[in-house]
């Protein structure tokens, strides 16, 4: 890879970052030190055994680890600070920081954060996000210098399918049914449908005007193993008014809720709580041993619904988005 560097950093600490500092495209050579450095965790570096599970786990999810940018700092052997960008289906990217980021004057900061988004735009990316633990104020303060937008607060929640029990099947008003996906020749159907359930949603509002509803669906089929039969779509007299899509994780006994949403004239009569009961009597039988899903915390109407059907938040994080200009 070319090993760039941005222009002088200016400012001087005793830590990470003075001046002779320099931004870089991590060379295969030295990516065993970029990922230590990505990570390390309270100060220690990692260990050649975390850095193998990772690489071994990358792989298993078909991500790509080859772009690493790290801050050389020339009094060190190693890296200050490193980011690593996985471009995603959908035309997005997810950058991964380290720690020590943190811990870095907002030039050399700026300089590494700029250095990972052009990297993503190389890619064919339109949006660059980065999760954050909302504990971490010092990391959402250089995402938010480096001009990253704050567009939400996530929390991870999760559903026993094996101790709890089976919702019983829901009873659907005359001129409801609920029916698979075919992915072979309903494309465009999903595309509307998709389009149809965010006008007015509570669920992340500002990314759907980011993102295009192609690039979106394209992000929801690669999520995981996609079985056409756990992609429910809910009908009305033959209209497509709702959906539950599931996926199947690559590596772990996880079903993830990859999006849940009913378009306007479907909402306000408890479709989200039969479609969801029916969604979860869809995977009951299966050998997977947990659902997952993320919503917005805003959406206060979901989290209740989730709530009741027996999720539990395991997790929150901050998302933050940079929007790409479009070629």
């Amino acid at each position: 890879m070319t090993g760039l560097t941005p222009p002088p950093l200016s400012g001087s600490h005793p830590g990470p970052g003075h001046p002779g500092a320099a931004v870089e495209r991590v060379p295969a050579a030295r990516r065993g030190a970029a990922l230590s450095c990505l990570l390390a965790s309270h100060g220690r570096d990692a260990s050649a055994a975390d850095i193998g599970r990772f690489e071994q786990h990358a792989r298993t999810h078909g991500a790509s680890i080859d772009r690493l940018i790290g801050l050389r700092d020339p009094d060190s052997p190693g890296y200050a600070a490193s980011v690593l960008v996985v471009p995603t289906p959908g035309r997005t990217a997810l950058l991964f920081l380290s720690e020590s980021v943190a811990s870095l004057q907002a030039a050399p900061a700026n300089a590494l954060l700029r250095e990972a988004i052009t990297c993503a735009q190389e890619s064919d990316v339109g949006l660059v996000q980065i999760l954050i633990d909302p504990n971490r104020t010092d990391l959402t303060t250089v995402c938010a210098r480096a001009g990253f937008d704050r567009l939400a607060s996530l929390t991870s929640m999760e559903r026993p399918l094996t101790r709890m029990r089976v919702p019983p099947a829901p009873a659907w008003p005359d001129g409801l049914a609920v029916r698979p996906f075919d992915p072979g020749s309903e494309r465009a159907l999903m595309e509307d449908l998709l389009e149809a359930t965010y006008e007015a949603t509570l669920d992340c509002p500002g990314l759907h005007a980011l993102r295009s509803v192609p690039d979106i669906l394209d992000g929801h089929l690669a999520s995981g193993l996609v079985d056409p039969a756990l992609w429910h779509i809910l009908e009305q007299d033959g209209e497509a008014v709702g959906c539950c899509l599931l996926s199947i994780a690559r590596s772990l006994d996880v079903i993830e809720l990859v999006y849940m949403g009913l378009a306007m004239p479907a909402r306000g009569a408890g479709l989200g709580r039969r479609l969801l009961a029916h969604a979860l009597r869809s995977v009951a039988h299966r050998r997977e041993r947990i659902m997952t899903l993320a919503v917005d915390d805003a959406n206060a109407p979901a989290v209740a619904l989730y709530r009741r059907a027996g999720f539990r938040a395991v997790a929150r994080r901050l998302a933050f988005v940079h929007p790409l200009p479009t070629s």
